[in-house]
């Protein structure tokens, strides 16, 4: 029950109006826990214009008008299984058992609907290591953790490392958007071990990151063999003036791995971001990941801040 004498929160369907209200929830919540989010305020608004929930719903909690929590589910392609993503975000004060139940249990019957729809019985929540907050919750919930992770690694641009691809390969900035077909093809053909390499970008991603007014093609760096392209590397910014970027995702095709062209791709990125001005980069491998490997010889370092940990949960 919740408190007496206070008014009860009430839940609604997500609105596009409420990209600015959720940014700031994450902000906030990403500062409770001493860092700043995942994606800059204008990244996350940017994110409404988009069909991000796909065929999915969202639901929010409000409390006198303030937004105090957000839920949604969606179909989503995990480790070569579909699952529903579940999403669960609530302000400190909103996450006790008396009160987060008014958005976790709609949004759980939501989740089994989605599921029903797209034709899985599973779904799967991840959050950061640092968040200490919200991994209780959705075990209260049914979830249960799963051992592969999401490891985060940091480079602080002190040293490029010296690589040797074939003399044949060419780097050079990417054409987007008029080649956006022709790299979205090679993602799928690059990232053909799902269940260790995860999932290649999707369309949507990629116009998400072209969407933004401070995109430039040089994020995309593109690796090709007398003028075809084999390999890409493709570096998120969040915010123009952010001054940490992403190394978001390198992709080489399959009979090209082995030769260098995975870590020049990587170097390439990080003198790009360099050149921009960042201070640092950030980047991510599932546990499963042979990549890790690379990444420690290229320099990149351990960051708790980008690590995620991941829970399932049957759908009933």
């Amino acid at each position: 029950m919740t408190h007496p004498g206070r008014r009860r929160p009430r839940v609604r369907p997500l609105e596009r109006v409420d990209a600015r209200p959720v940014a700031l929830l994450f902000r906030d919540i990403s500062h409770e826990f001493g860092t700043e989010p995942a994606s800059s305020i204008e990244a996350t608004e940017a994110l409404f214009a988009t069909p991000w929930l796909g065929g999915g719903a969202g639901l929010v909690m409000v409390d006198r008008e303030e937004l105090v929590g957000i839920g949604w589910v969606r179909d989503m392609e995990w480790n070569g299984q579909l699952y529903v993503d579940f999403g669960l975000h609530l302000r400190q004060s909103h996450r006790s058992a008396d009160i987060h139940p008014l958005l976790t249990d709609p949004l759980l019957d939501l989740a089994q609907d989605q599921g029903q729809r797209c034709g899985t019985d599973q779904a799967i929540v991840c959050y950061r290591s640092i968040d200490t907050g919200h991994p209780p919750l959705v075990r209260e919930l049914g979830f249960r953790d799963l051992p592969t992770t999401m490891i985060g690694f940091r480079h602080s641009l002190d040293r490029m490392p010296p690589v040797k691809p074939p003399k044949s390969i060419v780097f050079r900035p990417s054409r987007l958007p008029d080649e956006l077909e022709t790299l979205i093809a090679l993602g799928e053909k690059a990232f053909d071990d799902r269940m260790n390499m995860g999932e290649p970008m999707s369309v949507d991603y990629w116009k998400l990151a072209m969407k933004t007014d401070w995109f430039s093609p040089g994020q995309v760096v593109v690796a090709e063999q007398k003028g075809e392209p084999v390999g890409y590397a493709f570096t998120w910014v969040g915010a123009r003036e952010a001054k940490e970027t992403g190394l978001h995702e390198v992709a080489v095709l399959p009979k090209w791995r082995g030769k260098g062209i995975g870590s020049a791709l990587t170097v390439e990125a990080l003198k790009w971001s360099q050149d921009r001005g960042s201070e640092a980069v950030l980047t991510g491998a599932f546990s499963t990941n042979r990549s890790i490997a690379q990444y420690w010889r290229l320099g990149f370092r351990p960051d708790a801040t980008r690590t995620y940990y991941f829970f399932t949960r049957p759908l009933e």
